[in-house]
């Protein structure tokens, strides 16, 4: 939890090869911001107290990024949402505009040790057209591409 600087900056180094390479969307790993594997809630909490930036401020430097470069952004990052913690991802289109946002739902062992799991899976309208966001194991639950599908 506490490279999150060089992983900010690696996101933003990521973000520029890709753009360099005229791509139109750029799509991040899972829980790329601040890390996958936060050890544990306190650990989180204590890299936020510790100046580890607020998840809307990560997701409006990205769209920030976004709008510069004129590409859309999918990333995964930690969302925080009244007191809990969420395997999330989120589709910024090339204005930098936030399209949307997906919970994992299905969660591995030790990912019930700091989240919780999404509820709803709804498709998000993109640039060029409607699409289904999963997050890693969600594509082994047949029903939730199904549901996006549907």
């Amino acid at each position: 939890m506490d490279q999150w600087r060089q992983t900010r900056a690696l996101i933003q180094e990521l973000i520029r090869a890709a753009a360099g390479q005229r791509a139109q969307l750029v799509v991040l790993p899972e829980c790329v911001w601040p890390a996958y594997c936060i050890g544990n809630r306190s650990a989180y909490d204590d890299a936020r107290a510790a100046g580890l930036p607020d998840p809307a401020e990560f997701l409006t430097e990205i769209g920030q990024t976004a709008c510069e470069l004129a590409l859309g952004v999918c990333v995964g990052y930690i969302e925080e949402h009244a007191g809990r913690l969420y395997n999330t991802a989120a589709l910024l289109g090339p204005d930098g505009a936030l399209r949307g946002t997906q919970r994992k739902c299905f969660l591995w062992a030790f990912d019930h040790d700091y989240f919780t799991p999404g509820e709803l899976v709804e498709p998000v309208s993109a640039d060029f057209g409607r699409v289904g966001l999963m997050v890693c194991a969600d594509a082994r639950r047949p029903e939730i591409p199904a549901a996006l599908a549907a």
